[in-house]
């Protein structure tokens, strides 16, 4: 017999949601990925996991996400310069949009679930511009320290 004085169990993650949620679609992923680096994306998902009330996802994206960002930081100036500069957006663009795409919800999802609504574009252009402004910030340094001691 189940004690009577114990909190209900449940699991928060899976709670559906109840009144209408706006998310990030993959194309807007993409879109605010490749302009807004990778932060962007990270951001993106982080937010698309967390409305979606995936929790255990959405700090799984962030702590990754953050990780690999501190990693292309690092291995940036180690890339050979005749390295072609599409590649590396590219891939975490692709890569992304497939993790929308998979474990979160497809254009069509979106637009067929009446509880999921499309976010602002303009709150995507807003989230690209500062996640590259905070990107210029964090690489510029890296490269000019990097440049001093290799001189």
């Amino acid at each position: 017999m189940e004690n009577p004085y114990n909190t209900p169990q449940s699991d928060v993650s899976v709670l559906p949601a109840t009144k209408s949620t706006s998310v990030f679609s993959p194309n807007q992923i993409t879109l605010g990925a490749f302009i807004g680096g990778p932060l962007a994306a990270v951001y993106f998902l982080y937010k698309n996991f967390s409305a979606l009330n995936q929790y255990d996802n959405a700090q799984k994206s962030l702590y990754w996400g953050l990780a690999l960002c501190f990693v292309f930081i690092a291995l940036l100036p180690f890339i050979p310069e005749n390295f072609p500069n599409t590649v590396i957006p590219i891939a975490y663009c692709i890569a992304a949009r497939q993790i929308a795409i998979q474990h979160q919800c497809s254009k069509n999802q979106i637009i067929e679930n009446e509880l999921l609504n499309f976010q602002s574009n303009w709150r995507v252009l807003i989230i690209t511009v500062t996640a590259l402004l905070l990107l210029m910030v964090l690489v510029i340094p890296v490269i000019f320290i990097f440049e001093m001691f290799s001189a």
